[in-house]
């Protein structure tokens, strides 16, 4: 009985991660692993001077290739992509490297390619509101070497 009434009690005080979504899977592969959501309605970004985060049902994250020693010469490059998950626009930031000969390319979960062009300046804009609420990849490439890949949520 005084299990049962512990049980009424404080099951609702107990919370978990719950989300619906439209789909999703896990992919792996020799060369790693990719998890995503299709259909994530609901998360909350907190920015300070320190830097931000994004809480939601899955996270969005950089995937990162070890480089080899002919890699070195990007070992001083930083990429960074924002707003991520995004609605309208994203920014690429290209920093601590000559931007002439580097391009990106944006492809949908399926390896689609929807764009590529070259990367003309420091920061770059990409306009997103014209795709559908999906996850993305970006690639930033050295002639036609892959340096970087982000992971894009669409929203």
């Amino acid at each position: 009985m005084t299990f049962i009434f512990a049980l009424l009690v404080l099951a609702p005080l107990a919370y978990a991660q719950e989300a619906l979504l439209t789909s999703g899977a896990d992919i792996k592969t020799t060369n790693g692993s990719v998890s995503f959501s299709v259909g994530q309605m609901d998360y909350v970004m907190i920015s300070t001077n320190a830097g931000s985060i994004s809480q939601g049902v899955q996270h969005p994250y950089e995937i990162y290739i070890s480089p080899s020693t002919d890699d070195m010469a990007f070992s001083n490059l930083k990429c960074t992509v924002y707003p991520n998950p995004t609605t309208n626009f994203l920014t690429l930031a290209v920093e601590n490297i000559n931007i002439k000969g580097l391009s990106y390319q944006l492809t949908d979960s399926r390896g689609r390619l929807l764009r590529d062009a070259p990367i003309l300046d420091a920061k770059t804009t990409l306009a997103m509101q014209y795709y559908t609420s999906a996850v993305y990849f970006l690639q930033v490439n050295e002639k036609n070497k892959v340096i970087q890949t982000f992971k894009i949520i669409k929203h």
